[in-house]
């Protein structure tokens, strides 16, 4: 009995016949580090689900890039002449397969290099017979003297 007596005095319950440890302090650490790992869990998940919508909201703005890119394209080469089309040498009804062909090429050349830049064919043909500047003006009516 005093024993018993001298180890309730000191705090600390007699241990159990399992060897678990059911004191309080012991109870409250396993509760501690269970709320832990509980939030730590919570927010991996939360981290990944905001990794996911970080690339769907990336996937959308790129898409929607390209569409304003695309219809602007079409918008402009569309407006053009027939004359002015036949000069960079593509006829109307290639206007779509063009522009698609452009912007597919751009952006794999982005993929390649963030710096790459569009490089574009400057004609300089001295024998030119309309006052347009086209080289291919072989249709056009010389001008007046």
């Amino acid at each position: 009995m005093k024993s018993q007596l001298n180890s309730s005095q000191h705090g600390a319950p007699p241990a159990s016949r399992s060897g678990a440890d059911l004191t309080a302090p012991a109870m409250a650490m396993h509760l501690q580090r269970g709320r832990h790992l509980r939030s730590e869990a919570f927010y991996r998940r939360i981290g990944a689900a905001i990794v996911m919508l970080g690339g769907a909201y990336r996937a959308l703005r790129d898409g929607l890039r390209r569409h304003n890119a695309r219809r602007t394209a079409v918008g402009e080469l569309s407006r053009m002449n027939n004359h002015m089309l036949a000069d960079i040498g593509i006829y109307r009804e290639q206007i779509p397969t063009v522009v698609e062909g452009m912007l597919g090429h751009r952006a794999s050349t982005a993929k390649t290099s963030p710096h790459a830049t569009d490089t574009v064919a400057v004609s300089t043909a001295t024998d030119v017979k309309c006052g347009c500047g086209a080289a291919n003006d072989e249709h056009c009516p010389p001008l007046a003297a």
